[in-house]
């Protein structure tokens, strides 16, 4: 983990909405980078802290899986990222 996330981990806890957010954005450096298998780990952490604090449907977790969807796309998952889209578990 990076610094910025090991901070906010210990700053509010495991199960934060921030934590979720630094989370969100190290899989999105990750995916930008090409690390993928690194940031698919970091945005499935990201959307399962977003639906347990905020809820499925909450505009946020609603955006957290859309940009997972997005890699698991680049990834060639189109039947896992379609899944996530429609609020089931990736297969």
């Amino acid at each position: 983990l990076t610094p910025a996330l090991s901070i906010s981990e210990s700053l509010h806890g495991l199960e934060h909405v921030d934590t979720a957010r630094n989370a969100l954005t190290l899989a999105y450096l990750y995916e930008k980078q090409g690390r993928y298998e690194e940031a698919k780990s970091l945005y499935m952490r990201a959307c399962a802290i977003a639906e347990r604090i905020l809820g499925e449907n909450h505009p946020s977790t609603r955006t957290f899986r859309a940009n997972y969807a997005i890699l698991l796309r680049a990834m060639g998952h189109e039947d896992e990222a379609s899944a996530l889209e429609q609020g089931k578990e990736p297969l």
